[in-house]
């Protein structure tokens, strides 16, 4: 039922913008979109013919509420963190990855965020293509105030949850480097960040 009703949601969404899609490409568009909640597609659909002239599939996944950002909304949450780290991000794993590429290069802007766009991209195609569920992380930055604003504002919005997020907020009178952030994570991230600050922090 819900494949069906997918599938004519994006028949009247291809025919509204002048688009000629097979009923099979159809089929296939809609099983790749079935991971997502319903809800959620037909609001991105919506979203498509108010903002687009033409449609791809990664413009509808990239405007599915809850899902990961497109990469223009990705860049402008960390592009204020690169060389900064009174900062503090709350960001997606493939975010996550990109930021600590484009960090090394904070001080050439444009270089920054081709290497940033490279990583995004590749990391995010990954993520889809496992059809994982978002999941949202946290670069804490020494500034206190922005660091609660931050992490208050992600509980808010769902992106964190509460346990986490008072965990990370008994410490905010403590600067945290990235290696706190590990002991901090709840256990099923912590081998991934822990992996990750090795990359990024190795031993002198």
């Amino acid at each position: 039922m819900e494949n069906s009703i997918l599938i004519e949601a994006l028949g009247v969404t291809y025919a509204a913008m002048g688009q000629e899609v097979p009923d099979a490409a159809l089929e296939i568009i809609a099983r790749d979109l079935s991971c997502y909640p319903v809800e959620g597609v037909l609001a991105s659909l919506s979203r498509c013919r108010r903002e687009l002239r033409r449609l791809a599939l990664a413009d509808i996944i990239d405007r599915i509420p809850g899902g990961h950002p497109g990469m223009e909304e990705a860049w402008s949450i960390v592009k204020e963190a690169l060389g900064n780290e009174q900062i503090t991000l709350v960001l997606t794993w493939p975010m996550h990855k990109a930021f600590f590429a484009a960090e090394g290069l904070s001080d050439d802007p444009v270089a920054a965020r081709m290497a940033f766009k490279e990583v995004y991209q590749r990391e995010l195609g990954i993520a889809r293509e496992s059809g994982s569920n978002v999941e949202w992380t946290t670069i804490l930055g020494f500034d206190k105030s922005d660091r609660d604003a931050k992490i208050k504002a992600a509980v808010s919005q769902g992106k964190l949850g509460a346990e986490h997020a008072h965990r990370l907020l008994a410490h905010k009178d403590e600067p945290v480097s990235f290696r706190d952030l590990v002991a901090l994570s709840p256990p099923e991230v912590r081998r991934s960040l822990a992996d990750l600050s090795v990359k990024a922090f190795p031993k002198q």
